[in-house]
């Protein structure tokens, strides 16, 4: 991830089966001025193609796709971006733990609620700033 552009542009790919779900989160990023959707794709191929042309920083994938699994998806999206942050969505919590233990960033359950966007977008900045610094953890021991 590119941090000094991360930190105040969060370049996004959103992955998702159903149309409808896909134009709801473009259109609730989109009103973050931190927020740039750089992809919307329906079918698993097409954004692995789009993520190994030009990686985002930001994937949101969801966890029932039709050719792959959420989970299946995230280790093809890792395995062809360096450092992307990856969001898991589903209309259930039943992917929730896994999703945290396979390393998501976070976890949207769907239909979505604009607030759990705007933290989501909250997180992103405090991670990039973090980061940047150096360690996420540097300042818990003084």
């Amino acid at each position: 991830m590119n941090l000094s552009h991360s930190e105040s542009h969060h370049r996004v790919i959103i992955i998702d089966q159903e149309y409808k779900s896909l134009e709801i989160f473009r259109k609730l990023l989109s009103k973050h001025p931190r927020v740039e959707v750089t992809g919307g794709f329906q079918s698993a191929g097409s954004a692995l193609n789009a993520i190994a042309q030009d990686p985002p920083d930001v994937v949101l994938v969801d966890a029932e796709l039709p050719e792959v699994t959420g989970f299946e998806m995230m280790d093809r999206i890792r395995a062809l971006a360096a450092d992307p942050l990856i969001v898991l969505t589903s209309f259930t919590s039943d992917y929730a733990v896994k999703s945290m233990h396979k390393g998501s960033f976070d976890y949207l359950l769907k239909p979505v609620d604009p607030w759990e966007i705007h933290e989501m977008v909250n997180r992103l900045g405090y991670y990039c700033r973090s980061k940047s610094r150096g360690n996420l953890w540097e300042n818990e021991s003084e």
